[in-house]
């Protein structure tokens, strides 16, 4: 499967966190991530919430305001894969 743009991770990623709260809140910061001068992904940030995009591994994990991971999602899976949710 193709990769997402990062326009289309960015709309997911406020999707879930929309979904991860109570209250909707847009994101207030997005970060490059930067590997031995090479791009691996982004970080995005929306109060209490953050997120994690790893573009090599296609995941991106959900973090509460304490830290725990709370969700990851592989954007390039089928639709029908239900996405795996933190213990």
């Amino acid at each position: 499967m193709d990769r997402m743009r990062p326009r289309d991770i960015r709309k997911l990623i406020e999707q879930t966190f929309e979904s991860l709260r109570s209250e909707p809140q847009g994101l207030s910061r997005e970060t490059l991530l930067i590997r031995e001068g090479h791009y691996c992904g982004h970080r995005y940030e929306s109060n209490e919430l953050t997120a994690v995009w790893f573009l090599e591994e296609d995941e991106i994990k959900f973090f509460g305001e304490d830290g725990g991971l709370l969700l990851v999602l592989q954007p390039g899976r089928t639709p029908e894969s239900p996405p795996q949710r933190a213990a």
